[in-house]
């Protein structure tokens, strides 16, 4: 048997459907007319993309299983850690190990220093703490 659209939709559905099409009003206009927006909900605070781009381009730093423990290894260091014991204690090879330590640096949470052909990293903890606070900050605000 044939599907027939008009024999299954309600005919009230659409009731007043011409009257709200024709509300030609922006976003703003109908957020100012209406006291706690269109749908009376209340004022949000102005959408800062800056910010919210720095906070999720640092959680995507640390959103991968091997950065994240990278940065377990140097938090529990009060010193340098060689990057032959980081490769040791990781899952993966050499050339992965580096490329995760690039894009820890290119964040700003580790810094490295060269003693022959060794590198020795060291966790940025004053970046890592402004990263907890803006983290919670946000978190904080979405209750």
């Amino acid at each position: 048997m044939p599907f027939h659209p008009k024999k299954y939709i309600d005919k009230h559905q659409y009731n007043g459907y011409d009257a709200v099409m024709d509300d030609r009003r922006t976003a703003d206009e109908l957020t100012a007319t209406s006291p706690g927006g269109c749908c009376g909900v209340g004022p949000h605070a102005p959408f800062d993309a800056d910010r919210l781009s720095s906070l999720t381009d640092a959680l995507t730093v640390l959103g991968h299983p091997v950065r994240a423990r990278i940065v377990e290894i140097l938090a529990a260091e009060y010193d340098e850690v060689c990057v032959c014991d980081l490769q040791e204690a990781l899952p993966v090879k050499q050339p992965t190990v580096s490329h995760h330590l690039r894009i820890l640096r290119d964040a700003g949470l580790v810094g490295y220093r060269k003693q022959g052909q060794w590198a020795h990293y060291y966790l940025h903890r004053d970046a890592m703490a402004a990263l907890s606070e803006r983290t919670s900050t946000w978190l904080l605000s979405l209750r």
